[in-house]
């Protein structure tokens, strides 16, 4: 049949636990010069190489594909290539499908390429113990949109820098970017242990206590892999592996919660309380002395091995974790004369790079999944701190349409749905990737589908071009979330879903022009009547700021900034609502989500750091340079006074609480805000056709690195007798457009 691929989905029918495993040997006339791994799994599923594991899928996501390339782990010869199939992500789930069933079914579809031909697929010539099913296979249009367009994990050094680059920055640059992440992160401390020390391990036995013996391992800071144990025992033993969600101890040690569902505060207690819980993992660790791997994918830094009742005992030597991190090959750089500044920027990225896997992902330790509002923000951090575009091409060619992915669902959808802003956050998202990149073939690939997302939106609009939010409810008559607050009683029409709403028309107007589709032209005229309505009927004159029209009472962070960034509003109206925000909605830690006095919103002492870094963004832009680093210093310096290594996805508006999810990908934002407005990198025409450096001068000593598809821009400022000269090394061909701080001079190398 034409619709299908010679690529079979293979597996096992298995019962309690038991893992299994397929392989099949390859044999190859020549060492590869290249090969490339890709594999799909439904649950849990490990790839090994000639005996070495390289990377594990989740089964999450049915359309994940791990792309990663073998090249230096295949040689002349028989190679050996096996998967070992698992259950389900959650273990709780599994035990719960086993229950059900008497039995759990794993499958998976690899294919592997060698020096751009395939040499191998899963089908049923593969070998296990037990009988191989087949039982499917991978369609032409599954392959076209899921396994091309999977990014690839790639072997390949960085490339070399120009000289011109590296005489302006420094050496120090070339000996950052290529430092490599060790493959494996070993625990800085002990945090608390109820075992006793013995031959440089800890010893899990029962001695009649009530505690179960353990041992918490600190790693210093969030990690993401794959928990590796090693340990002697006489006979079979059992452990409980638990994960931090909080990167609090505290986790470990849970107390009564009342789940309340009119406080947020105790309904977000709960759910991360029952997270935790379904994260644990129970194991058996056969005996002897021997090396327990984890193929489950975990994110932690705290990690709790203890003995599960009526074990035997067992000695845990160490326990290590085999990181998880995208390999990405071109770095960019800041750094500055303030400590404090640099810290940030490294930790906003390190915050990304935790979520950068086979697409973006809005939280590794539960979520894992691509959020277009989340992606939006990480696809800006990543194009300044990596360099790296293929994220984007691959996060938007999943077709999995959850809550968050922004695909336009049914048309006739209209009450059964979550998070509308999110549609308009993937047509803004793509528009800015094809900003950094003019990426024509992203474009080509996506745009149908970006249009089809245009087309839901306006099917929400109302006679007076906005959109108004009614209730949402899901099946069982609950209401649901209607907006990335998760506010499900904010309704009618709000500022934060028109704005968004004039910003992918615009986009789309935009990208139509450069497509040749005639609704270009109809889409900015209807972008010019949003604007209209939206400046009549949302705009309160007595606040100073746009408002809910369901409840004008408070002042809404979101649509504000958005409003400013989007250009609904410019000049005196514009500076206004800069104005309003830090009289209303500031506060010692950053600016809230909603004006500080609205305690009759859930969500009103607490801050976004993504529209924090909107709003630091529109502070630049007008100027004040004083506010925008004002802002990021009461946010992120906030975080790290709390012991942040990741960032989060919220902050509390106080200065002791912290929020209970880390490594929240969009968090990392004032990352983006120190390389394009403190370096002051920013693409001018499309994917750089024109370069705009327009730096602020909030350091005397600066330098910094960003990587862009012309090549990588240097940047070197520095405070001379009051004067800031600044030197930029940037791609021959590539115009320039200068915005400078009033008296600096500047010096431009071309290579």
């Amino acid at each position: 049949m034409k619709h299908l691929t010679n690529i079979d989905y293979i597996g096992h029918a298995k019962h309690g636990d038991a893992w299994s495993v397929m392989y099949k040997d390859v044999t190859l006339n020549a060492a590869p010069q290249s090969a490339v791994m890709r594999l799909q799994s439904d649950m849990v599923c490990g790839l090994f190489v000639n005996g070495e594991f390289v990377e594990a899928t989740t089964g999450r996501l049915p359309e994940r594909v791990v792309c990663v390339e073998i090249t230096s782990r295949l040689h002349a010869g028989v190679n050996r290539i096996a998967l070992k199939l698992g259950p389900k992500y959650f273990p709780k789930m599994a035990a719960d499908e086993t229950r059900r069933s008497g039995r759990w079914f794993s499958c998976a579809a690899a294919e592997l390429q060698v020096d751009g031909k395939q040499a191998l697929v899963t089908d049923d010539t593969w070998l296990s113990e037990t009988d191989v099913l087949v039982c499917g296979q991978v369609t032409t249009a599954e392959y076209d949109r899921f396994w091309t367009n999977a990014a690839l994990w790639s072997e390949a050094a960085p490339a070399a820098v120009a000289p011109a680059v590296l005489e302006t920055v420094g050496e120090e640059y070339e000996t950052y970017r290529l430092t490599k992440i060790p493959p494996m992160a070993q625990p800085t401390a002990v945090a608390e242990a109820t075992a006793t020390e013995k031959d440089g391990g800890y010893y899990l036995a029962w001695n009649g206590q009530t505690e179960a013996p353990s041992v918490i391992y600190d790693f210093g800071r969030l990690e993401v892999g794959y928990l590796q144990l090693c340990y002697r025992a006489e006979a079979d033993a059992t452990v409980e592996l638990a994960f931090d969600y909080s990167e609090m101890l505290r986790d470990f040690h849970p107390v009564d919660i009342k789940e309340d569902p009119a406080d947020y505060y105790s309904l977000m207690a709960a759910f991360c309380a029952r997270t935790f819980d379904k994260l644990k993992m129970t194991v058996t660790l056969k005996a002897g002395e021997t090396v327990f791997f984890n193929l489950h994918r975990r994110a932690a830094r705290y990690i709790r091995v203890a003995l599960a009742e009526n074990s035997a005992p067992v000695l845990v030597r160490s326990a290590e974790v085999r990181r998880c991190l995208a390999p990405v090959p071109t770095h960019g750089w800041f750094t500055c004369d303030d400590a404090r500044l640099n810290e940030m920027w490294e930790k906003g990225k390190y915050t990304l790079h935790v979520n950068k896997h086979q697409e973006y992902e809005s939280c590794p330790r539960h979520e894992m999944q691509f959020f277009t509002g989340d992606a939006t923000m990480d696809e800006l951090i990543d194009y300044y701190a990596f360099g790296d575009w293929k994220l984007t091409n691959t996060s938007f060619s999943l077709h999995y349409e959850e809550t968050g992915s922004g695909l336009a669902p049914n048309e006739c959808f209209n009450k059964m749905d979550m998070l509308w802003d999110y549609r308009a956050w993937r047509i803004v998202m793509a528009y800015l990737h094809y900003r950094y990149t003019a990426d024509d073939e992203f474009l080509a690939n996506n745009y149908d589908e970006l249009a089809t997302v245009m087309g839901w939106l306006i099917q929400r609009m109302g006679r007076g071009y906005l959109i108004y939010q009614t209730p949402v409810r899901n099946m069982l008559g609950f209401d649901i979330a209607v907006e990335w607050t998760g506010a499900n009683d904010r309704l009618g029409e709000k500022p934060n879903l028109n704005a968004l709403l004039y910003q992918s028309l615009r986009c789309m107007a935009e990208l139509g022009a450069i497509k040749g589709d005639p609704r270009a032209a109809e889409w900015l005229a209807l972008a010019d009547k949003v604007k209209t309505a939206f400046n009549e009927r949302l705009w309160d004159e007595a606040q100073g700021a746009y408002v809910d029209t369901l409840d004008p009472s408070y002042v809404p962070q979101d649509g504000n900034v958005l409003a400013v960034c989007f250009g609904l509003c410019e000049g005196e109206r514009a500076a206004r609502v800069r104005e309003t925000l830090k009289k209303r909605n500031w506060s010692p830690y950053g600016s809230s989500i909603f004006s500080t006095d609205a305690h009759h919103l859930e969500r009103s002492h607490q801050i976004s750091p993504m529209f924090c870094t909107i709003e630091a963004e529109n502070l630049f832009l007008a100027g004040d340079d004083d506010g925008a680093m004002d802002l990021i210093r009461r946010l992120w310096g906030t975080m790290l006074d709390k012991g942040a290594y990741t960032f989060w996805e919220y902050m509390q508006d106080n200065g002791t609480d912290r929020w209970p999810i880390p490594a929240h990908a969009w968090a990392g934002g004032c990352t983006y805000l120190l390389s394009a407005f403190v370096l002051g990198v920013r693409p001018g025409k499309n994917g750089y056709e024109t370069l705009v450096f327009a730096p602020h001068a909030v350091c005397d000593h600066v330098r910094g690195v960003v990587p862009t598809v012309k090549g990588a821009i240097g940047v070197r400022g520095e405070r001379v007798n009051g004067v800031m000269r600044y030197t930029i090394a940037l791609p021959a061909g590539v115009e320039l457009e200068t915005q400078l701080p009033d008296g600096a001079e500047l010096i431009v190398k071309r290579y």
